[in-house]
């Protein structure tokens, strides 16, 4: 069979042309012609025959049948490589037409193949980029000449999967990539890898030329909801969180808690700044969960709506002695702590509630008397709970006693401000305690 259709494809195409096909017709039951009724035409049995057999060689001498093959056309020259191309010295102007007829195409099926290629690509911890950008380059050929339905489905591949990989070897998705960057405007924005940037099948599937507040609203609100940010995503949106934190508590409804989860912010109820920071590792999952990750932002930021809704962390931990504590001491009065308090009575805040929360601690502190301890133990408690493990602590105020284990003057001097103020939750009255620290 293979030297048959060997010779048919050497042979002169008068040879075979006009007997490629049949054409059948009905006919009634007396033996008459029923020429107004025809059926077909249909291959003939020599073309199905040749058809179904592996009669033709690739490229690489392996016989198979004709509709395993590819002809070499400007629509299939992306899929060089990928699919079997029948053997050069048989694909000629000459020989076209018969190739046509047993079946060898001139046409991709589908951009599958090459996108196939990007998936699996795309599971490799550390993907060859040589190869990641020959298949760019093929699928950059074959959009220029794919039909509408093969557009679309590379348009939907990449807009939907991550196939993408960027100058910091990270893989993402169409709307999560760019040109070029914009550290300014969008900071942390994933690019196209410089190697392959001049593709005009970035603009096709929908990349942008720059990264834009929309783009990068866009691009979180597609992040799924169901399953952890990879590590590269979670630097992203942290960045992007401090750049435009009341748009994405708005429009995403999404935060970042202390566990590291990108949570609902139904979920959040107290929140950790840089302003009012505590120690908060030895907590419970359920309270850390529950507490929004502010520390990136400003403080004018991070107490005006929508985050003010959020009681702070540190005022809402309450520490709770673990067993009596061994007194080294009696029990004295700091004359500086009780002139603070008093003073401090008199504050007037722009919020009427914080005003009166702050002087009502001020009170506590005029009445708070200094008791040093050889060894502190804490539990923390949150709504009454407990919501942490117990620690060892240096210095802690519960009621009207501040605990002192033994430091140097110098400690003392950072930590009795840090304690107390930890209470107030103002970074202003914290500073005011340092300054006035032992004063007369």
């Amino acid at each position: 069979m293979r030297t048959l259709v060997g010779m048919l494809l050497e042979a002169d195409p008068s040879l075979w042309a006009g007997k490629e096909s049949v054409l059948a017709e009905q006919t009634s039951t007396n033996g008459k012609s029923v020429a107004a009724v025809k059926i077909g035409p249909w291959p003939a049995a020599w073309v199905r025959r040749f058809s179904s057999l592996p009669c033709l060689p690739d490229t690489r001498g392996i016989f198979r049948k004709p509709d395993e093959l590819v002809r070499r056309t400007p629509a299939t020259e992306p899929l060089l490589d990928v699919e079997p191309f029948i053997d050069g010295k048989l694909d000629r102007e000459a020989t076209r037409p018969l190739l046509d007829l047993l079946g060898v195409r001139s046409k991709p099926l589908g951009p599958d193949l090459l996108l196939n290629r990007l998936r699996t690509l795309a599971k490799v911890e550390r993907p060859p980029t040589h190869e990641v950008d020959k298949w760019y380059r093929r699928l950059d050929q074959m959009i220029d000449t794919c039909s509408t339905q093969d557009r679309q489905s590379i348009l939907q591949a990449f807009q939907s999967e991550a196939l993408i990989l960027t100058e910091d070897g990270v893989w993402t998705k169409a709307r999560g990539v760019s040109l070029a960057s914009d550290d300014v405007l969008v900071p942390e924005a994933p690019v196209i890898r410089s190697a392959v940037n001049e593709l005009s099948l970035w603009a096709k599937i929908g990349v942008a030329e720059r990264p834009t507040e929309e783009s990068a609203i866009a691009w979180l609100k597609s992040l799924p909801r169901s399953t952890p940010l990879t590590p590269s995503e979670a630097i992203r949106v942290k960045a992007l969180q401090a750049h435009y934190p009341v748009r994405i508590w708005g429009e995403c409804a999404r935060w970042f808690n202390l566990t590291g989860d990108w949570a609902p912010v139904e979920s959040l109820r107290y929140a950790l700044t840089m302003q009012r920071l505590t120690p908060w590792s030895h907590l419970h999952p359920w309270v850390k969960k529950q507490t929004a990750d502010l520390q990136q932002l400003p403080f004018a930021v991070a107490s005006s709506a929508p985050f003010s809704r959020l009681a702070s962390l540190a005022s809402s931990v309450e520490d709770r002695m673990s067993g009596d504590p061994l007194l080294v001491g009696v029990a004295t009065w700091k004359e500086w702590l009780r002139t603070f308090g008093e003073a401090l009575g008199r504050i007037v805040l722009d919020n009427e509630d914080e005003t009166l929360r702050a002087r009502a601690t001020a009170t506590a502190l005029t009445e708070t008397v200094w008791l040093e301890t050889s060894s502190l133990a804490v539990t923390p408690y949150v709504d009454g709970k407990p919501a942490g493990t117990s620690r060892t602590s240096d210095i802690v105020w519960l009621g009207r006693t501040l605990y002192v284990a033994p430091q140097s003057k110098a400690k003392l001097a950072r930590r009795v401000p840090e304690e107390i103020g930890r209470v107030f939750s103002r970074q202003d009255i914290q500073s005011a305690l340092a300054f006035s620290f032992e004063r007369p």
